[in-house]
């Protein structure tokens, strides 16, 4: 019986071991780049007549190039690429500042703070933003989600 006891204690200190590890494994230090930028419902943000939840595709590829480079000193480098027009982009670079606590990734800049989700199983951070931007029929919500550049 002690066995058994003793076998599930060290079980489980190994998993809350291995779930604390697989967060700090992941090494924000470097440039990551916009995966996917979607959105909870879908929509026709481009008037093509379909509508779909990607909203890379809906805001004509706008923001495919956005990446958070992280740095060792704890500054961040935000390039941003933002639709301003039908179908013209425009980029614009934010300077700020980072900490990891846990699974939390918070970003902070001059006129907003933003607190990502680091996801250890797939490598990627993300965040879910209300509102994203507005349509006729009301807020979006999107979720971003970037990976790091090997």
């Amino acid at each position: 019986m002690k066995k058994l006891i003793l076998a599930t204690i060290l079980a489980a200190l190994f998993v809350s071991c291995s779930k604390e590890e697989s967060v700090s494994s992941v090494e924000i230090e470097g440039v990551w780049t916009l995966k996917s930028l979607y959105g909870l419902t879908r929509y026709d943000l481009n008037n093509d007549g379909v509508e779909s939840s990607n909203l890379l595709q809906e805001y004509y590829g706008c923001g495919a190039d956005n990446t958070l480079t992280f740095s060792e000193d704890g500054t961040v480098l935000f390039h941003r690429q933002k639709l301003v027009s039908t179908i013209n982009c425009s980029e614009v670079d934010f300077e700020g500042t980072w900490t990891k606590k846990g699974n939390n990734l918070t970003l902070v800049f001059p006129d907003e703070t933003s607190v990502y989700k680091i996801n250890p199983s797939d490598q990627t951070i993300s965040i879910q933003i209300t509102p994203y931007g507005y349509t006729s029929l009301g807020a979006v919500t999107a979720i971003f989600i970037y990976k790091k550049q090997e």
